[in-house]
């Protein structure tokens, strides 16, 4: 009962937000539109080192009024019901590990799903991100499918699907990757609904 949005009205909140968004909590509990735009976010392809003691505004750090301060929170791996084993959880970490500032080459994969809620308010941006992987001397494609079957070089890989079949599919994630199906329930764990994003984790 705390928090409104006009989209959905929240009732649980993931254990890395609350750490995320704490020093933008005024903001929330004042009732900020889940989507107000991050104001890390930067309209260009520059990479900034994240500072968690600075204050954001259009992408850069900023002393403006309307600059906001973020903590990164992340969870590594859970390994109750439907997570991943601690065996899992401690491989991924050193395969990430061991690639770390590596550059390791892979394939960025954009997948156009049929699923009009997950996917279709992406599409539009799909073609612009390849391209500036593409011109920065990296390798991307956008596919039309749920997965890139066949495909075992995935640096990255970004669909929308409840519920893809990520065990079965016969497909590669390199170390060190990044995949999501964009869903409302992929970490929620108390609930079978949509796949969970300990597939990944595990593929």
């Amino acid at each position: 009962g705390l928090i409104n949005d006009a989209c959905y009205t929240p009732n649980r909140m993931s254990i890395t937000a609350g750490y995320t968004l704490a020093h933008v909590a005024d903001d929330i509990l004042d009732g900020i539109s889940s989507k107000a735009i991050n104001r890390f976010y930067s309209g260009n392809e520059e990479a900034l080192p994240f500072d968690g003691s600075a204050s954001w505004y259009q992408g850069g750090p900023s002393t403006d009024a309307n600059a906001r301060r973020y903590l990164i929170g992340a969870l590594l791996g859970y390994t109750g019901d439907r997570g991943n084993t601690l065996a899992e959880v401690l491989a991924m970490i050193d395969r990430s590990v061991a690639v770390d500032g590596t550059d390791p080459l892979g394939t960025f994969y954009f997948m156009q799903t049929t699923d009009s809620a997950r996917s279709s308010p992406r599409h539009g941006t799909y073609p612009n991100v390849v391209a500036a992987i593409l011109a920065e001397g990296g390798q991307a494609e956008h596919l039309y499918a749920d997965l890139p079957i066949g495909e075992f070089d995935g640096a990255g890989l970004m669909t929308g699907l409840a519920t893809p079949d990520i065990d079965g599919a016969n497909l590669g994630l390199l170390p060190g990757s990044f995949a999501d199906h964009l869903t409302s329930y992929a970490a929620k764990f108390d609930s079978s609904s949509q796949t969970k994003m300990s597939r990944w984790i595990a593929k």
